[in-house]
């Protein structure tokens, strides 16, 4: 399945001054399309703040690994998703 080429990483390559600005022109254009596409996908970010109960986000916590949420942002985005998902108008 995996290509047989050894990788070239850390190799440098014998390019142009001209070649490496245009690698590098075309890298910057895929990581903005790339950000914008995700932008149209996820929205603009906000912040908030919870105020929990230890309790509550102890239990959380521990639930989190069950789910596979590595960041208790990430654990508390999976819930959101999940509650909507069940509960949608």
């Amino acid at each position: 399945m995996g290509s047989k080429k050894k990788s070239r990483k850390g190799i440098k390559l014998n390019l142009s001054k001209e070649k490496l600005r245009e690698r590098a022109r075309k890298a910057a254009d895929t990581r903005k399309r790339n950000r914008d596409k995700r932008n149209e996908i996820i929205g603009e970010s906000k912040k908030i703040v919870l105020h929990l109960d230890e309790s509550l986000l102890d239990d959380f916590r521990k639930s989190m690994k069950l789910g596979h949420d590595l960041t208790l942002t990430a654990g508390i985005r999976h819930a959101m998703q999940d509650y909507i998902a069940n509960y949608r108008s």
